[in-house]
């Protein structure tokens, strides 16, 4: 699914920076995010990406942030 995202010059300010941080591009910095958050709410499913992506351990997501 393709979207389009609008955000604040703030929330893009931050995003940029998240991502430069990372060394990624601000679509993966986003997708990551939303990765994160699908983890922190116990989502499972289907989406790709999201268990590959699952820390081993939870001490392991306390690095993530």
């Amino acid at each position: 699914m393709d979207i389009t995202v609008r955000l604040s010059p703030q929330d893009d300010k931050m995003l940029r920076e998240i991502a430069e941080a990372e060394g990624v591009s601000p679509e993966d910095a986003l997708l990551k995010s939303v990765h994160e958050a699908a983890l922190h709410r116990g989502i499972v499913g289907n989406v790709a990406g999201t268990t590959a992506s699952a820390p081993a351990r939870p001490a392991d997501l306390l690095e993530l942030m």
